[in-house]
Formats: C-alpha cells, sequence, structure tokens
C-alpha cells in the first residue's frame, strides 16, 4: 500500500525539522509536526456547570411478559431517580427505549409540559409508552429496555425562575380527545392494573 511513517525526528542526531522550517511556512510548519505528534487543533474549554443532554439507564434481560418489562422498568425509574437526584436534575421529555429479540431496536418518546425527577412520574409515563408498543407488537419480547430523561434543566433553577414550567398548553391535546388505548388481550389482570394508570 506505499504507506510511509513520519519519522520521530526529535530522536534522530540529524534531524530534518531545521531544513522543514525553512521550506515551510511557519502555519504549515506547525500544523506539520502537530499532525505528526498526533497533538489536536480543537481546543475543549470544560464548564463545571454545562448541563448534560441526557441521563438514561439500561437493563439487559430476557423479558417475553408485560409484567416483566413492566418490573424492570420501575427498577430503571428508580435508579434513574437516585442518578438525577445527585445531580439536582429535573427532564420534560421521556424516551423509552426497547431491543427486541431480533436485536431490533425502537424508541418511544413523549415530552411533558411540566419537568419530572420522581421514579413515580417517569414510571408512569414510561409505562403508557410501554402499553402503546405492547398495543402494536402483542408478541413483545424483549432483551433490553431503557429509560432516559431529556431536555433537562437543574432543580435549582425551576424554583428560581417559575416560568421554565410553562408549556403552551394550546399545543397539548386535550384529554377528552387523548386515545384510550386497548390491551392486548394476552395481558394479564396484574398488568392491567398497571395500564389503569396510563389513562
Amino acid at each position: 500500500m506505499n504507506v510511509r511513517i513520519f519519522p520521530n525526528n526529535y530522536n534522530q542526531k540529524e534531524s530534518h525539522l531545521p531544513l522543514l522550517r525553512l521550506v515551510l511556512n511557519p502555519s504549515l510548519f506547525d500544523r506539520c509536526i502537530s499532525i505528526s505528534l498526533g497533538i489536536g487543533s480543537v481546543d475543549v474549554n470544560r464548564n463545571d456547570d454545562a448541563i448534560q443532554k441526557g441521563i438514561g439507564r439500561e437493563q439487559t434481560a430476557k423479558m417475553k411478559t408485560p409484567e416483566a418489562m413492566i418490573e424492570e422498568l420501575e427498577k430503571l425509574a428508580q435508579q434513574l431517580e437516585e442518578d438525577m437526584g445527585e445531580s439536582g436534575l429535573a427532564g420534560r421529555c421521556v424516551t423509552l427505549k426497547l431491543k427486541n429479540e431480533d436485536f431490533n431496536l425502537s424508541t418511544r418518546s413523549k415530552t411533558l409540559s411540566h419537568y419530572i425527577w420522581s421514579a413515580d412520574d417517569m414510571f408512569n409515563v414510561a409505562q403508557e409508552l410501554l402499553c402503546k408498543e405492547l398495543e402494536a407488537n402483542s408478541n413483545l419480547s424483549l432483551r433490553l429496555i431503557g429509560l432516559r430523561m431529556s431536555t433537562i434543566v437543574k432543580k435549582s433553577e425551576l424554583s428560581q425562575n417559575k416560568s421554565i414550567f410553562v408549556v403552551d398548553p394550546s399545543n397539548e391535546e386535550p384529554d377528552s380527545k387523548k386515545p384510550n388505548p386497548t390491551l392486548p388481550k394476552r395481558v394479564t389482570a396484574q398488568f392491567a392494573l398497571h395500564q389503569s394508570k396510563c389513562k
């Protein structure tokens, strides 16, 4: 392939660097030296106050029944609440991540009109999304389930600026017009109890 390696001139007695310095203009010389030494040209300014775009949890396990999926989802919501509590975060967009036994990946998301951070609130929204997925595929069998929160802010900002809670309600669909999902026939009574919270 005729691959040539740029020698490390700093470790050689007969260095070609002075010659290169005379032949190349200063900016090109600096660029070549940086590339040869593997030095990047991007400066990263770390901001300790920067807010991450999202935070999530995943669990890999065989889940063939709605009960198993609900159980894992509850655990993820609890773990996510702890993670968000440690960082003092609240989020407004809940995303459910699902990977079936054929390794096909799908996601469902819902953006709320207010910020949440409790396990119960995140679980209720994620459960609603899972119900819709089960309606679309009553034979759903999973090998991975994930829960993620995005559109994140610091909870301290919510108390300082209450207007951050508000989203134009005219953009939301009235509850009376929201579809009332019908559970797949194979869903058990235990899951139906959980599903009642999705309405």
